[in-house]
C-alpha cells in the first residue's frame, strides 16, 4: 500500500479516510468482553474508508473468531483453526498481538478497523446464530441410527484444529499417491458430535489401489476436528472432499481456466512491482508500460490504476488520469473518488 500513499503525497493530502459521524462512533465503556463472547464470522472485507478490495485472497477468505470468558480466542482462517489470547483496552481489541479499532459492536455485528494503518483494512463480522438463522441443513439417519447433516461452509461445519495446514493439505501431504501420477479421487466421512472420524469412504477413485491409502491418511486427522453445532450443539456431519491430482488438466489435454486466471494475477503482480521499481527511480515511461500490463492481466488490480494515474499526471497527461481515477470510482475506490472531483472537474471525462 506505500506506493498509493506516494500517490496521495503527490495530491498533498493527508487522508481521503471516510471519517465517522459523531452518531457512529462507539462509546469506550461499551466494549466488554461479555459482549464479545461467542463465535462471530466473517461477513465482509473492505479498506477502512468503505473501499472494496479486490484481491481474492482477502475477498474470499473465511475467518471466524470465537471469544472466551479467560481471555481466550479460538480462530479459523482458511479452513485452520488455532487459539491464542485478546484483550481490550479503551475501543482497542488485541487478538493474538494484532490491534483493531472497535468501530461498532452489537447484537447484529462486530466492525474492526486496522489500527495504526490509516490504508488497513476494516472487518464486518456477524454472530454465528445470526448465520444460521433460518438455515435448515439437509440430514440422513445412519445404519447406527444417528443423524447426520450434510456439511455447508459457513454455515454448519467441522473445524480443523492446525495453525499450518488446512484439512486437504493434511490430507493429501498423507496420502501416498505417486507424484508421477495423475488421478481423481473422491471421499466421504463423518465427524462426529464428540470429534471422532467415522465412516470414511473412497466413493470415486481413478485409481483404486490407492484406495486403502486415501482412507489411512483421512484417518490419520484423528483428534484434530472440533464437531460442527447446530442450534449451540455438537452435532454429527458428513463431510466430502475431492482430490484432484492433475486428472482434469490431463482429461482437457489443456491448462484449466482457473489456472489461467490465477497465472493472469500473478503476472499483474509481477508487472506492478515492475512499474513500482521504475516509478521509483523516475523513469516514468517504463513505469506506465508495465503499469499497461499490470492491468492487462488484471483490470481490478485497483493499485495499478493508482500509480498509472499518478505517472500519467506526471507526464501531464491529466485527462488520462483522470479517467483512471474514474475508473477507481466505478471499482468502489473512494479516495479515488474525492480525488476526482477534487482534481477533474474540468475534464472530458465526467462522472455519471
Amino acid at each position: 500500500m506505500h506506493k498509493i500513499l506516494l500517490f496521495l503525497c503527490f495530491f498533498s493530502i493527508k487522508t481521503f479516510a471516510q471519517n465517522l459521524s459523531e452518531n457512529s462512533k462507539i462509546d469506550s465503556n461499551s466494549i466488554t468482553k461479555q459482549k464479545l463472547l461467542g463465535e462471530w464470522i466473517k461477513k465482509e472485507i473492505r479498506l477502512k474508508d468503505g473501499s472494496k478490495i479486490f484481491n481474492p485472497n482477502l475477498q474470499n477468505a473465511d475467518l471466524r473468531y470465537k471469544f472466551g470468558r479467560n481471555d481466550s480466542v479460538r480462530i479459523t482462517y482458511e479452513s485452520k483453526t488455532f487459539n491464542g489470547k485478546y484483550s481490550i483496552n479503551g475501543t482497542i481489541l488485541t487478538i493474538n498481538m494484532v490491534e483493531f479499532e472497535v468501530v461498532s459492536l452489537n447484537e447484529k455485528e462486530l466492525v474492526l478497523d486496522e489500527a495504526n494503518d490509516e490504508n488497513g483494512i476494516k472487518i464486518v463480522l456477524q454472530p454465528m446464530d445470526l448465520q444460521q438463522l433460518g438455515f435448515l441443513p439437509k440430514s440422513y439417519i445412519s445404519k447406527g441410527n444417528d443423524t447426520v447433516y450434510f456439511v455447508r461452509k459457513n454455515y454448519l461445519e467441522p473445524l480443523f484444529k492446525n495453525f499450518i495446514a488446512s484439512p486437504m493439505d493434511f490430507i493429501s501431504s498423507k496420502f501416498e499417491f505417486p507424484e508421477f501420477k495423475v488421478g481423481d479421487f473422491l471421499v466421504r466421512f463423518v465427524i462426529t458430535k464428540t470429534g471422532e472420524v467415522r465412516a470414511v469412504n473412497v466413493v470415486e477413485s481413478t485409481h483404486e489401489k490407492y484406495n486403502k491409502s486415501l482412507v489411512e491418511a483421512v484417518k490419520a486427522t484423528k483428534g484434530m476436528w472440533i464437531p460442527a453445532t447446530f442450534e449451540g450443539k455438537p452435532v454429527n456431519v458428513e463431510v466430502e472432499m475431492g482430490f484432484d491430482l492433475g486428472w482434469s488438466e490431463k482429461m482437457n489435454r489443456k491448462v484449466p481456466k482457473e489456472t489461467d486466471k490465477k497465472h493472469n494475477l500473478e503476472l499483474s503482480a509481477q508487472y506492478l512491482e515492475e512499474g513500482n521499481s521504475y516509478y521509483d527511480s523516475k523513469i516514468y515511461k517504463s513505469a506506465l508500460k508495465s503499469y499497461n500490463l499490470s492491468i492487462e492481466n488484471n483490470y481490478q488490480n485497483v493499485d495499478a490504476y493508482y500509480m498509472r494515474s499518478a505517472v500519467y499526471i506526471i507526464l501531464k497527461q491529466n485527462e488520462k488520469a483522470c479517467e483512471d481515477l474514474l475508473q477507481l470510482k466505478h471499482l468502489e475506490q473512494k479516495r479515488a473518488e474525492s480525488l476526482y472531483f477534487r482534481y477533474c472537474k474540468d475534464t472530458k471525462a465526467n462522472l455519471p
